[in-house]
């Protein structure tokens, strides 16, 4: 999940790059989750190369987002054939890992943190 993660953050913040640059006309593909999964070969790491991956990705995206300024965040992309705000890109950023931690949560750690 967490190589999932990542491939997803580097694939929304090139779209948020190519907003925040002023591109709308460049169409933006789809993401393939699945097919990025099977291509994806984790097995050679280890929790703390994906985590330090992650970070690393982290970092870079926030970066990005570090001094754009309000007109800028409402810059267009043309993802998937619809305009997406470079704004919009960055919630979708944050919303997706807070996703994925609930879902690690509801299935995995239900019975650890009820107290």
């Amino acid at each position: 999940m967490l190589q999932h993660i990542i491939d997803t953050e580097r694939v929304m913040s090139y779209r948020a790059l190519v907003a925040l640059r002023g591109d709308s006309a460049t169409p933006l593909g789809s993401m393939d989750e699945n097919s990025y999964a099977d291509n994806a070969d984790v097995s050679k790491k280890t929790m703390n190369d994906l985590l330090t991956e992650f970070m690393a990705v982290r970092t870079a995206t926030t970066k990005l987002f570090d001094r754009v300024t309000d007109d800028n965040s409402l810059r267009m992309a043309n993802v998937v054939t619809i305009p997406t705000t470079a704004r919009a890109l960055g919630y979708i950023i944050i919303g997706h890992v807070v996703h994925h931690l609930q879902i690690t949560k509801e299935r995995y750690l239900r019975g650890l943190t009820e107290n």
